[in-house]
């Protein structure tokens, strides 16, 4: 797998939607009836069932949650996705923004140049958490 050309192709098929009225119904489909499997396959089993009943209890989540989010899936319209798409997605791709890749070691340095060709813009490798600017986090008293 390639994660600088996965990137590009995102890029592009994001770059494609700045016109307006290029989304397709049957696309708006297809990724509803995906989502919606996806949490009914997550409950598949006695045992996931129990389990995210469990986690739905500590989280604080209703009993209904999964019916209510399947229902506000359905309720998605062709014209929602323009106004969700200019706030989240497009800034990813057009604006300046902090990226972040994880990788093992060895691969830092060919992604990073890949990168800075694909974005044209300079990024800077950390070796990790005790060399970068989130070691401080760490040190945070998140109570007080």
């Amino acid at each position: 797998m390639d994660p600088v050309a996965a990137f590009t192709v995102a890029k592009e098929i994001v770059c494609r939607h700045l016109d307006a009225n290029v989304w397709k119904e049957e696309f708006l489909t297809s990724a509803k009836s995906s989502l919606i499997y996806e949490f009914i396959e997550g409950q598949k089993t006695p045992l996931a069932l129990s389990s995210s009943s469990l986690c739905s209890y500590y989280r604080g989540v209703p009993e209904s949650y999964t019916r209510d989010i399947i229902a506000k899936i359905l309720t998605i319209q062709i014209q929602d996705l323009q106004p969700i798409y200019e706030k989240y997605l497009k800034p990813l791709f057009t604006e300046d923004f902090i990226c972040s890749l994880v990788v093992p070691q060895d691969k830092v340095v060919p992604l990073i140049e890949s990168f800075q060709k694909v974005q044209n813009k300079k990024f800077e490798a950390i070796t990790g958490l005790a060399n970068s600017f989130m070691e401080k986090w760490g040190e945070e008293d998140p109570v007080s």
